[in-house]
């Protein structure tokens, strides 16, 4: 429940055992190897399923989602036991998937509810930050990925990134300045750009747009630095926050060509090539935008994109039998049907 599925065999074996080392004697629980593999079986089929992903390693679901929000359910009276959860964390997400310190939360500008979580206690509240402030260089993630290449859950490298941004999406960092600070103090380690893994780059800009009055540096060379790290050409489109960030900087970077003119035709050609049938369309925007932000001719490339596009479009589309139509029950009767069935799931497994 607080580290959510999908997630690895191995990593929920760590945290159950964390859980049970530091509360065994308030619990009476222990929890070896064996009984590990026990439990699983048992919930095996009722309440989870497993899989082996391209990487032949097991991956563990929920069988049916409703068991998620049952369980949240659940705990929300049980104040002890979440201090207790929070106390014994390996992963960063087991202190955010479920938990919440604020009822709303400000993303992107606009205020948005928590839903399906647990607004913690002050107690609660106080005990999470000690434990982030304490425990962040080891807490890592157990959230997982779904890759369309082999069409099986991956766990994706964590950065620190990644991390912080984590952190301060949980928080409203102005009315936390203890989390504030130490955000601020971790991404300053951070701050000179490298290549970019995976959505690094939309993460390095969420935090320099937060934070970016907490240091005193070039700006000049932290935006080529930064482009320079640039490695497809999707990236430029997160590029162009700095023209929010710092204007005037981004203006002179941009007005002259040599920083930028041959590294992003390359770029071009790449996307142009390696556009794949199912996301000409998405190919199509990425270009005519980076032609538009760095005032670039890409004629050629767009006609390139929009001459498949048209031949795809050309193409007989295939015919699916959906076969007879099918009942869909009332959402609210098929929400207290799932509840009564999973309590009686938990209540089985009791006996």
């Amino acid at each position: 429940m607080s580290a959510g599925t999908p997630i690895l065999y191995g990593d929920l074996n760590l945290a159950t055992q964390n859980f049970t080392k530091m509360h065994f004697q308030k619990y009476g629980i222990s929890c070896s190897e064996l009984e590990f593999k026990k439990s699983i079986k048992e919930l095996e089929n009722t309440f989870i399923i497993t899989n082996r992903n391209h990487r032949n390693q097991i991956t563990i679901q929920y069988k049916n989602p409703s068991v998620q929000d049952f369980l949240v359910n659940y705990f929300k009276y049980f104040p002890d036991s979440i201090n207790d959860i929070i106390e014994s964390a390996i992963f960063l997400n087991q202190l955010f998937n479920v938990f919440t310190i604020d009822e709303n939360h400000l993303i992107d500008g606009k205020i948005v509810s928590s839903t399906n979580k647990i607004l913690l206690t002050e107690k609660s509240k106080q005990l999470l930050k000690n434990k982030l402030l304490t425990d962040y260089e080891s807490l890592n993630s157990s959230q997982m990925t779904s890759t369309a290449i082999s069409r099986s859950w991956v766990k994706p490298n964590y950065s620190n990134y990644q991390k912080l941004n984590d952190i301060s999406k949980e928080f409203t960092l102005e009315k936390h300045p203890d989390i504030r600070d130490f955000v601020s103090k971790t991404f300053a380690k951070f701050i000179i750009p490298n290549n970019f893994d995976g959505d690094d780059s939309a993460y390095y800009l969420n935090l320099l747009s937060e934070l970016k009055d907490d240091y005193d540096f070039d700006k000049l060379a932290i935006i080529k630095k930064y482009f320079k790290s640039i490695c497809v050409l999707q990236q430029t489109r997160d590029f162009e926050r700095f023209k929010s960030i710092w204007p005037e900087n981004y203006e002179e970077f941009i007005k002259n060509p040599d920083n930028y003119h041959d590294k992003i035709n390359d770029l071009i050609d790449q996307e142009t090539e390696r556009a794949e049938d199912d996301d000409l369309d998405y190919s199509l925007r990425v270009i005519k935008s980076a032609s538009e932000i760095f005032d670039i001719n890409c004629d050629d490339a767009i006609r390139i994109i929009e001459d498949r596009i048209e031949a795809k479009e050309q193409q007989p589309e295939e015919e699916y039998d959906w076969g007879e139509e099918y009942y869909k029950p009332d959402s609210a009767t098929k929400e207290t049907d799932e509840d009564v069935t999973i309590e009686n799931m938990f209540d089985s497994l009791l006996t």
